[in-house]
Parts: C-alpha cells; sequence; structure tokens
C-alpha cells in the first residue's frame, strides 16, 4: 500500500479527498457537462453567462440564468434547471399553459360548432379564444356578422349567426302548429 503524504493525510482529515486544483478542475468539467445538457435541451433559449461564473456543484448555490426569449433572470439549482421542462423561466411555462389551453378550447368550439351549427353557418375569421369575435357568414341569408364563441354555444340563448335567422326563428316559435292545436282542442 501506498504511503501517503502529510498532505494529503491532512485533507482526509478535514473531509477533503480531492486537493483545491483538483476540484476545482472536477467542477469545471461539472459545469462543461451541464452547459452541453443545457443548451442540447434548450437550444438557444437561455444565456448561462451569470450560471457559469457561479457553478460550483448540481445543487448548490442557485445560479443565474437568462431567458432570451422573455428578457427575464431568475435563480434556480442546475439540476433543477435541467429536470424542469421550461428551465424553471416562469414567463415560459405561462406562456405554454396558455397555448394548451388555447389549444383546447379551439378544438372544443370546433367540435361543437361542426355539430351544431355547420350546417347554417360557416366560419370566416379565425378563433382567436372563446371572449374574442370571430366573424361567421350565413350560408341561408348569405350575410356576415360578428360573434363571440361563448354566445354561440350558449344554451340559453339561440343564436343562429344572422339577424335574419334569429328573427326567423323567433317568429317560428311564436306561431302555433295547427295539427298540435286540433289535438288540444279535442281533448
Amino acid at each position: 500500500m501506498a504511503k501517503l503524504s502529510d498532505e494529503v493525510k491532512k485533507r482526509y482529515s478535514d473531509g477533503n479527498r480531492y486537493s483545491a486544483e483538483a476540484t476545482l478542475k472536477k467542477r469545471q468539467q461539472n459545469c462543461l457537462r451541464w452547459l452541453n445538457k443545457c443548451r442540447k435541451k434548450y437550444k438557444t433559449l437561455f444565456d448561462y453567462f451569470e450560471a457559469e461564473k457561479n457553478y460550483q456543484t448540481q445543487k448548490k448555490p442557485l445560479v443565474e440564468i437568462l431567458c432570451t426569449q422573455h428578457n427575464h433572470k431568475f435563480f434556480i439549482t442546475p439540476d433543477k434547471h435541467i429536470q424542469l421542462k421550461f428551465g424553471g423561466c416562469e414567463y415560459c411555462e405561462r406562456d405554454a399553459v396558455r397555448a394548451g389551453i388555447f389549444k383546447r378550447e379551439r378544438q372544443k368550439f370546433l367540435n361543437w360548432f361542426n355539430d351544431n351549427r355547420a350546417d347554417r353557418l360557416e366560419l370566416v375569421s379565425e378563433f382567436r379564444g372563446m371572449t374574442q369575435l370571430m366573424d361567421f357568414k350565413c350560408l341561408v341569408h348569405n350575410t356576415i356578422e360578428p360573434h363571440l364563441p361563448t354566445r354561440i354555444m350558449s344554451p340559453s340563448s339561440e343564436i343562429w349567426g344572422c339577424s335574419k335567422c334569429a328573427t326567423e326563428a323567433t317568429a317560428e316559435a311564436g306561431r302555433l302548429d295547427p295539427e298540435k292545436l286540433i289535438q288540444e282542442l279535442k281533448l
């Protein structure tokens, strides 16, 4: 067994397995490995200039990272930055959540529209949200009118897509059906 020098014995007794130079070199290599993983996962979304200066280990300390998309600085541990889907930028996460909700609501509206109104209406403008006006073309009267998707879908209101259709539907609802009237009078 090799004899240990006094310096090595002192480091071991202090709880330090490696010399300060070896520890620094190891941390620099780990930092480069971490930066490569980050760049592979996030491409150019984040700037690691400050993080590279302060990096020590994966667990501590917190490092400063700049989101280039939102020009937003935030602090996070290196390991959490890699683990999180959006790297820890709350603005990136917020945008992704909003995009997911928008996509879900758009699909919900288009499915409902195709099942309930596509025989009378045609979409003229793009869906921009449930509370944003859209233009609808009435296939019966060949008119275009704006409506909110939430109002079109509302079960309490019968919005048919154009004023003429609504007037006709109201008039039809107020008329008595002769056959029903005869049946009621017979009773």
